[in-house]
């Protein structure tokens, strides 16, 4: 599970040690392993506000670079604390080079980490299960338990030897076995599960069946359908399955909430896809919901694209009360080209949709075409994003089921927040249901929309 690259933004799981007492923070519980190997920001605001959402237990890896790096970081020791707060076990990812690296290099690393930040354990990534290296992790796992004994120490070999199971599951708390696309093919028998843990990447799909397995063979478990170089640089899609099959519950649905209420910038979400149109077509949907809106205030763009179209840009949007001309929903085509509708977003949910090929850009109401403008040439994607940019209006804007397309139906990554979440949340439902999956169509056909969780939260950008 080593990091690709000189230096991956990370977060890591957690120290403990062989022969642990029961005090051990996290330990022998079903819980989320959860390897966020991303700067802080949205994605660990989402963590936070699942465990607030899900009686469940988490357990957090974080890496700020290959481990803790050469100098304290002040926003990683920000929400390691508010991680800390908030209930979630957060550990301090150290690479081991599987038995090869100098212990006494390692040992700084660990006290790097506690002394830095407050941590509850250390993340050993690397780990040698061959004969021979028991008494090298055996001397880490009780230096970290030297700091504390609450330490939880959780030690990924990725893979497992029958013949030295048994003894590499009394030096760690916990021992991550599997580290591997998709499902387990196969399990060790006989083992106590609150020993071990999985963390499966490149899953197409969230199967319910196939977790709850897992779950019960391994206690600290992660699915992720995140498949890259780097599996675990983004919050994985399934996270909200996975927390409320463990918790027993159904599954909340989480929603965005874009706040201008009592903010002193903007209050936009944003990001850029840079796609060029030219050999295909790009499709960006959602469902909305305005409330608290003042009147009084300019209008509120509840979905905007800055196209390039041959060196000159131009910006189509969906308005709710387009600057004071009226309290309508609006198609725009740049700034003085507006169609009204007759769809209300502050009393009832509506799935907005943009489609934009190089001959013309469409959008859509609920799976109804209410605009069709010609654009006469190649277009690129520059930005998409929502929300105001006028600081005086006043509003919650609500945002589910955020579907990006590009091409012949690839679907792509939805907005990833960053560091700069300036005044999104994510909060319950806000007793309207969405519109969701309605039938919206892309490529010149009707086609359900495919939903991507909402969960992963949206790029957040002060312009």
């Amino acid at each position: 599970m080593k990091s690709s690259g000189p230096i991956i933004l990370a977060m890591v799981v957690g120290l403990g040690l062989m022969f642990a007492p029961p005090v051990v923070s996290g330990a022998g519980t079903q819980s989320l392993l959860i390897p966020l190997y991303v700067y802080p920001g949205c994605s660990w605001d989402s963590v936070i506000g699942l465990k607030a959402q899900y009686s469940v237990n988490i357990v957090i890896i974080a890496n700020p670079a290959n481990g803790p790096g050469y100098q304290k970081d002040s926003v990683y020791a920000e929400y390691i604390q508010k991680m800390r707060d908030a209930g979630i076990s957060v550990l301090g990812y150290v690479w081991t080079n599987y038995g090869k690296r100098d212990s006494s290099i390692v040992e700084d690393e660990i006290d790097s980490w506690v002394s830095w930040y407050n941590v509850s354990g250390i993340f050993f990534d690397g780990v040698n299960v061959s004969a021979g290296t028991e008494g090298y992790y055996s001397s880490l796992v009780n230096y970290v338990k030297g700091k504390s004994q609450s330490y939880l120490v959780v030690g990924n070999p990725g893979a497992y030897d029958p013949s030295t199971l048994a003894d590499y599951t009394a030096i760690f708390d916990v021992l991550v076995i599997y580290d591997s696309p998709d499902y387990p093919p196969s399990w060790p028998s006989g083992t106590d599960p609150s020993k071990l843990g999985a963390m499966v990447y490149g899953v197409s799909s969230f199967d319910e069946t196939a977790f709850k397995d897992l779950a019960s063979k391994a206690y600290y478990v992660y699915v992720t359908d995140d498949g890259d170089d780097n599996p675990w640089d983004s919050l994985s899609s399934y996270v909200v399955d996975e927390a409320a099959v463990l918790a027993g519950v159904p599954k909340v649905n989480y929603v965005l909430r874009v706040s201008s209420h009592n903010t002193t910038g903007y209050s936009v979400i944003e990001r850029y896809p840079s796609y060029d149109v030219s050999g295909g077509t790009y499709n960006v949907s959602w469902d909305v919901l305005l409330r608290n809106w003042d009147s009084s205030g300019a209008g509120v763009q509840l979905m905007y694209l800055v196209l390039d179209q041959g060196g000159s840009t131009v910006e189509v949007h969906f308005d709710w009360a387009y600057y004071g001309n009226g309290t309508a929903l609006y198609a725009c085509y740049g700034w003085t080209s507006c169609t009204d509708t007759d769809f209300n977003v502050t009393s009832s949910w509506h799935r907005l949709a943009i489609a934009v090929d190089s001959a013309s850009v469409k959008f859509y109401v609920d799976g109804l075409e209410v605009r069709n403008v010609a654009t006469g040439g190649a277009v690129e994607v520059l930005r998409v994003g929502a929300g105001s940019w006028d600081k005086t209006s006043q509003y919650d804007l609500y945002i589910d089921n955020v579907t990006e397309k590009a091409g012949v139906g690839s679907v792509v990554e939805t907005f990833d927040c960053g560091s700069n979440c300036y005044f999104s949340t994510l909060v319950g439902d806000v007793g309207i249901v969405p519109a969701s999956t309605v039938a919206v169509p892309f490529f010149g056909a009707s086609t359900t929309v495919v939903v991507l969780a909402v969960t992963a939260a949206l790029l957040m950008r002060r312009w």
